[in-house]
């Protein structure tokens, strides 16, 4: 016998509606969970997301496909954050794969498909979701500050910094929740570095054009796609923001969540371990040239 939202099932039956070895997930399950992380009502909250890393998702007893389960993710943290609240999620369209393309055939519009996850994915198709334009880091929302976030992305001078929707959630101090998935994938972290102007991480060498529909041929800024890219150590990182209390974590269903708390905190400590990163960096780069120094002097 098993129990599902507080409701007893036994029988060989259930075997044939869900997986009995599975971590079973209903509604209320996520509910309860986005709640124990911290989440209220009005928050504007940005979301990154492995669906599979919950479990199995079920609704009347059943396993569902990934557009419903997708669909009760987002319906559980409204039903948490209520009519007030506001849910953001990136709507990644990749850098190098526009380079990959003739110049003549690079266009983008608001329904071109997202890279980032599944659930953003069909997020970015349900009813009253808008999408703010730009062709490498869009971002979909839905919720009272849905058409502010998305307002001029682009015209944002780098993809992911001011003026951009990840500075404006800077603005309000919005949440991230991380669903199944560590800092690694948290797109933020992307503003950080382009507001410190953190050494590679922006292509300084060259532009991206493409055509917007409904602006015509605009000229982008985009990050790198080849390193060395800039070491964050993101498992020093995570430590630092749980110590600080500016990061909680929880299990909801089988998932490792994250929650960021405060992304004004979470900025200014990034901050300190930016300059950290760059002092090692320097210091090496400097032995390194006096060992340069040294071979050259030995040879002579």
């Amino acid at each position: 016998m098993i129990r599902i939202n507080n409701i007893k099932l036994s029988g060989n039956g259930i075997n044939k509606l869900i997986d009995t070895k599975a971590m079973i997930v209903a509604r209320d399950i996520l509910i309860n969970g986005w709640e124990s992380l911290g989440l209220k009502k009005g928050d504007c909250l940005m979301v990154h997301s492995s669906i599979k890393s919950l479990g199995t998702i079920i609704e009347q007893f059943a396993r569902v496909n990934k557009v419903r389960a997708s669909q009760i993710i987002v319906e559980s943290l409204f039903d948490v954050l209520g009519n007030k609240g506001t849910v953001v999620m990136p709507a990644l369209s990749g850098t190098k794969q526009w380079f990959n393309k003739p110049a003549e055939k690079r266009s983008w519009n608001i329904n071109i498909k997202t890279t980032t996850s599944t659930l953003c994915e069909e997020f970015r198709k349900m009813p009253g979701v808008k999408r703010s334009i730009h062709p490498t880091h869009s971002v979909v929302a839905k919720g009272p500050l849905a058409e502010w976030l998305i307002k001029d992305h682009l015209h944002s001078k780098t993809p992911c910094g001011m003026g951009s929707p990840y500075e404006k959630l800077r603005r309000v101090n919005a949440y991230i929740l991380l669903i199944g998935v560590g800092l690694g994938q948290c797109t933020f972290i992307h503003h950080l570095e382009e507001v410190f102007n953190i050494p590679g991480h922006i292509d300084d060498d060259r532009k991206l054009k493409i055509a917007i529909e409904g602006f015509g041929v605009k000229e982008f800024t985009v990050h790198a796609i080849e390193g060395p890219y800039f070491n964050w150590n993101l498992n020093d990182f995570e430590k630092k923001l749980i110590d600080e209390g500016i990061m909680v974590q929880r299990t909801v269903g089988k998932a490792k969540c994250l929650l960021i708390k405060d992304i004004n905190k979470m900025t200014d400590i990034s901050y300190g371990f930016f300059r950290r990163e760059r002092y090692k960096r320097f210091v090496k780069d400097y032995l390194d040239a006096i060992a340069a120094r040294n071979l050259q002097i030995n040879k002579k």
